[in-house]
């Protein structure tokens, strides 16, 4: 018998982009420099840009 999952794991889903390999490595660079991580900076944006409804000051934090 398998163990359960956590309640996190199994709400979770992966989302995968394209993007060029300097602009990721950029993006991560400097995520780490601002002591964050890429995964919640993108979770920070996908829940902005669902509560305003568009792109408008999306990146205006």
């Amino acid at each position: 018998m398998t163990q359960p999952k956590d309640k996190q794991t199994q709400n979770s889903a992966l989302l995968q982009v394209r993007i060029s390999r300097d602009l990721r490595d950029e993006f991560m660079r400097q995520a780490k420099s601002d002591d964050d991580s890429a995964s919640r900076l993108v979770r920070k944006w996908i829940r902005k840009y669902l509560k305003t409804g568009s792109q408008e000051d999306l990146f205006n934090t």
